[in-house]
This record gives C-alpha cells, structure tokens and sequence, in this order.
C-alpha cells in the first residue's frame, strides 16, 4: 500500500472518531467505539512507519554502494 494512502487513511478515521469521544464523554459513557477507532487509526499510522524505514533502509544501502 502506497504510504501516502496509509498516512490520509488513518487520519481522516482519527478525524472521524473525535465527535464520537466528545459524545460519549459528555453522556458519561466509556468511549469503546471511539477507542477501537482509534487504535484502527493507529494501525494504519504503524503500516506507513513500517513502510517508510523500509524504503529508508534501502535508500541506505543504495547510497553506500
């Protein structure tokens, strides 16, 4: 996956899940929907990491050569 996809992926679903934590919040409930949102925001957050120290490593090695 393109780590630009990742990176807009991610935070338009941590976008997304700020209203549902102001709600829950304001009702005195527990944000579950809103905490599973954003650990799916952060899985795609950690893909585009894992991505770029990928290309980085090898953009290492190509300028040793």
């Amino acid at each position: 996956m393109d780590p630009d996809l990742a990176l807009v992926l991610g935070i338009v679903i941590g976008a997304l899940s700020i209203p549902s934590i102001l709600s829950a919040l304001s009702d005195r409930r527990a944000p579950r929907a809103s905490a599973l949102t954003i650990l799916i925001a952060g899985g795609w957050s950690s893909m585009l990491r894992r991505t770029n120290r990928r290309a980085m490593r090898w953009k290492r090695c190509r300028i040793s050569l």
